[in-house]
């Protein structure tokens, strides 16, 4: 199959900006984790989006931008001790995104979505390892 060059090139630029994105990354990435911590943390998280990027980040739009594919260019450029949190950040909102509409659920089975999406990341993880490690 041909990737069109529109897409190649927004995929390029992508990559070229991961370092630059890497602070929103951890950002929404400690919001995406903070989810299953708890309350305290995911209020503590929310407030550090907010002061890093604006007014205008919530819990949706942090979702929204792990789950894609900037979140895991920029998760690339991390490095070793904190990059697996920022991967997992990513796959559990990419996997939230498929399982539900996010706008539309409320934090409990929002909760709930994202710990089934850590249970199947985990699966994922293990069978790769069992096929290949």
């Amino acid at each position: 199959m041909q990737i069109p060059a529109s897409t190649r090139r927004k995929t390029e630029q992508q990559r070229r900006d991961a370092a630059r994105e890497l602070p929103k990354t951890r950002l929404c990435g400690r919001v995406v984790l903070a989810v299953l911590a708890g309350p305290d943390e995911l209020d503590r998280a929310l407030a550090g989006l907010r002061s890093g990027l604006g007014g205008g980040w919530h819990l949706v739009t942090a979702f929204q931008f792990m789950s894609g594919q900037q979140a895991f260019f920029s998760a690339q450029c991390e490095d070793d001790a904190a990059k697996s949190d920022l991967l997992l950040a990513h796959r559990i909102a990419k996997a939230s995104a498929e399982a539900q509409a996010i706008t539309r659920l409320d934090l409990e089975v929002l909760k709930a979505v994202c710990a089934a999406a850590k249970t199947k990341v985990a699966h994922s993880a293990a069978d790769v390892e069992a096929h290949h490690g």
